[in-house]
């Protein structure tokens, strides 16, 4: 993901952003329901601070994850669009 974002700082444009898109949501759905069953696994967590910072955790990747889908579905819903019109 940083190479990608390098190289396109520095004006290349690799292919495969909605793949990089895609893999981040997949990261961040992942990352959240692990850290969200640490909650309900009997002694997983065995201190408040802890439990607080799974729930940061959640926290963050909520707010994370709505973004980047939203983004996902603004950048690439109007690309299919565009294609389905070229089609017609």
């Amino acid at each position: 993901m940083y190479a990608y974002y390098a190289a396109t700082s520095v004006g290349l444009h690799p292919p495969g952003k909605k793949y990089l898109t895609s893999m981040q949501i997949t990261q961040f759905l992942v990352g959240m329901s692990i850290a969200v069953s640490y909650l309900f696994i009997p002694g997983c967590i065995r201190t408040p601070g802890a439990q607080m910072a799974v729930w940061i955790n959640v926290g963050y990747l909520f707010p994370l994850t709505y973004l980047f889908v939203d983004f996902a579905k603004r950048t690439y819903s109007k690309r299919s669009a565009v294609a389905a019109k070229k089609a017609e």
